[in-house]
C-alpha cells in the first residue's frame, strides 16, 4: 500500500473523529443549558414539549438560537451563540443535512428533544 494512502486515511479518520468530538461536545452544551434553565426556572419536574435549535447563517457564520417549550411556560428562547469555525466544520460532517438546508435556505432547525429521553 502507497504511504500517501495511508497517511490521507489516517488524516481523514482524525478528521471525522475530531468532528465527531466537537458534535458531542456541542450537544452536551445543549443539554446542560437546557437543564439549567430548567433549573432556575423551577421546572426540572414539567415535562418538556418541544426542545428545537435554530441555526441562521449570518455574514459572519452561522447563528444558532435555542428554544424550550414546556407546559407551563410555552416557548422560551433560552439561549443564543454564534458557532466556532470548528463547530460548522463538525455541522458539515455530522449533520450533513441540516447543514444542506442552512445553506440552500439560510436557516435550518433541529429537534433536539430525543436528548433529553
Amino acid at each position: 500500500m502507497e504511504i500517501g494512502k495511508v497517511l490521507a486515511g489516517i488524516g481523514l479518520l482524525a478528521t471525522l473523529l475530531f468532528a465527531g468530538f466537537m458534535m458531542l461536545k456541542f450537544w452536551d452544551e445543549i443539554r446542560e443549558n437546557v437543564c439549567s434553565w430548567l433549573r432556575k426556572h423551577d421546572l426540572q419536574e414539567s415535562a418538556l414539549m418541544e426542545v428545537l435549535i435554530r441555526f441562521d447563517s449570518i455574514s459572519v457564520g452561522i447563528r444558532t438560537t435555542l428554544f424550550v417549550k414546556t407546559r407551563k411556560t410555552g416557548e422560551q428562547k433560552i439561549m443564543e451563540r454564534e458557532l466556532t469555525d470548528a463547530e460548522i466544520e463538525a455541522l458539515k460532517k455530522k449533520e450533513p443535512e441540516v447543514y444542506d438546508h442552512l445553506k440552500r435556505q439560510g436557516f435550518a432547525q433541529k429537534d433536539l428533544l430525543y436528548l433529553f429521553q
